[in-house]
């Protein structure tokens, strides 16, 4: 393998920053070189590495490294560096010659010791006060009887300053002590949260399979089977096969967006046109359980940055959710409200989603573990099997809280639920421009009536 093949494989993720040179230009630089100066490597490569160094340590910094590669010399040697933020920072760096896509080059490493300088000076400092005090003190021995009591008073408070100073250093360790037991007790509820989703991964699993293997022994076993009862057994295995696939993808999705392997292809997109999508996408099933289906969605809308299938799949769980638990010939309401960001370093503008739902509801019990994995809203009265792979509501969470968002619920046991989420807008553009759709006017019966241009558009039952 070539030399640039190799670096990034060997020191890509080093905790020691490590950059190759070549005609006095950065040609390679690794992600801890990236973090210590503040450049991104797009900004380093091509450029001349000396322009990162203080102007009075150029010299320096020339000779100890042309001592360093003809090996007249093996000691480190220190400079200061100018970040991309004008901060100064103090280096630590050897370098070695290697030979580079054919041509000599320079391969050095790069250690920030900002801290140990600053350490450094606030020793000298000390020393220095040290030696002060010594001074003092002799000249003192050397004064009239009259500077005694001055003398005792002198050593008493420097007694105290130790014994402050001890005070001090007993508090930093018992500090340190804390966040050593904090930090062991997370790393124990991580062990025990990775047991419990392994354990309920295996539970879920374990169910439809249990189902599929009954059932096809069954059909396997008794070849004289009415067809009528074949085919529903043949059903069930289907039903249950189709629950393990969802089960599956599920867990993967939740797994690729955990380890940050997730693909997201952000840009601007139209909620309105996010939210008729999912709910053309339902209207059959919304129509079979005579369900009626109100959008109210203010016209123009601001876009919002991000990925719409994404979305779309934050959508379309909280309507499949609403339509599953509503009662036959209830209602269900998508309604999407702007409003102004209050906190701190937040975007100005954003967006509040919310489902609205008429059905059996969520116990107030439950209400914080309804966003936890494999939490099931209720189970089928007909089967006793939970609806649903459980995981819907946690990947709402994840993509929504992606975007800076916030997802909840509100509900009463038997009074219905409304789920919200929301996503900051993008600035300047509008759902009415995104989609190439003019807006509607309001209905009289809808409660954003007041805001201009409301469209409520209930699907057909």
């Amino acid at each position: 393998m070539e030399m640039e093949e190799i670096l990034p494989q060997l020191f890509g993720n080093s905790p020691i920053g490590i950059y190759v040179i070549q005609d006095k230009r950065f040609q390679f630089v690794n992600s801890e070189f990236e973090r210590i100066s503040g450049y991104s490597a797009q900004d380093l490569l091509g450029t001349v590495s000396l322009d990162m160094v203080q102007p009075e340590d150029r010299d320096r910094v020339r000779r100890c490294a042309a001592e360093m590669l003809k090996g007249m010399s093996l000691t480190p040697y220190q400079f200061r560096t100018i970040t991309k933020g004008e901060q100064t920072k103090w280096i630590l760096e050897t370098v070695v010659p290697i030979e580079y896509r054919g041509s000599r080059a320079v391969l050095g490493n790069f250690m920030d010791i900002t801290n140990q300088k600053d350490t450094e000076k606030e020793l000298q400092n000390y020393r220095d006060h040290l030696q002060e005090l010594v001074k003092d003190r002799t000249a003192a021995l050397k004064t009239v009887v009259r500077r005694l009591r001055l003398e005792v008073k002198e050593r008493k408070a420097a007694a105290q300053a130790v014994r402050d100073l001890n005070d001090v250093l007993e508090q930093r360790v018992k500090e340190r002590t804390l966040d050593l037991e904090r930090a062991y007790q997370e790393l124990t509820e991580l062990d025990q949260m990775k047991d419990h989703f392994l354990s309920s991964v295996s539970h879920e699993f374990r169910t439809p399979l249990t189902s599929i293997r009954s059932f096809s022994e069954i059909l396997l076993d008794y070849n004289e089977m009415d067809p009528a009862t074949q085919r529903e057994f043949l059903r069930i295995i289907h039903s249950e096969s189709m629950r393990l696939t969802r089960l599956i993808n599920d867990v993967l999705e939740l797994s690729r967006i955990g380890a940050g392997k997730m693909i997201w292809n952000d840009a601007p997109c139209s909620l309105g046109d996010i939210i008729r999508d999912a709910a053309d996408a339902l209207g059959q099933l919304l129509s079979q359980k005579r369900l009626q289906l109100s959008l109210e969605v203010p016209q123009p809308l601001p876009s919002v940055f991000a990925d719409r299938d994404r979305i779309q799949q934050v959508v379309t769980n909280l309507l499949s959710n609403a339509l599953k638990f509503s009662f036959e010939g209830g209602r269900i309401l998508i309604r999407v409200e702007p409003f102004q960001g209050l906190r701190s370093g937040d975007p100005r503008e954003w967006l509040r989603v919310s489902v609205a739902d008429k059905g059996i509801g969520i116990e107030e019990k439950n209400l914080d573990t309804v966003f936890d994995r494999f939490y099931q809203v209720c189970e089928d009265h007909m089967t006793g099997k939970p609806e649903g792979t459980g995981l819907g509501l946690a990947i709402c969470k994840e993509i929504v809280n992606r975007y800076r968002g916030d997802i909840w619920v509100k509900s009463r046991k038997g009074e219905g639920a409304t789920f919200f989420f929301t996503l900051p807008a993008t600035p300047d553009t509008g759902d009415s421009a995104a989609s190439g759709q003019t807006p509607a006017h309001p209905s009289a019966e809808s409660p954003l009536a007041r805001e201009p241009r409301t469209a409520v558009t209930p699907l057909p039952t």
